[in-house]
């Protein structure tokens, strides 16, 4: 967790992080507290790179092994959702 912080990932609490994939523009990373992430999760903000947020994750939401999300423009996920 504190890796992904220090590459610029913002994280609203403690989350939980398996083995997962951010390959580029960290800081358009939202997540909130209590995240789980499984392994294989990737996480992708593609276009510009403006610091903005436009992969928000909410509080308690789990994402299962193998998932992809792409976020060019925005994408938002509420809380308590599980993928």
């Amino acid at each position: 967790m504190r890796y992904w912080r220090m590459r610029g990932v913002r994280m609203r609490g403690s989350c939980w992080i398996r083995k997962i994939d951010i390959p580029r523009n960290h800081s358009g990373i939202e997540l909130g507290s209590g995240v789980a992430l499984d392994q294989h999760v990737a996480l992708v903000i593609s276009g510009d790179s403006e610091d903005k947020i436009k992969l928000a994750i909410g509080d308690r939401s789990y994402v299962n092994r193998g998932t992809i999300f792409d976020a060019s423009l925005s994408i938002t996920v509420g809380e308590d959702c599980m993928f």
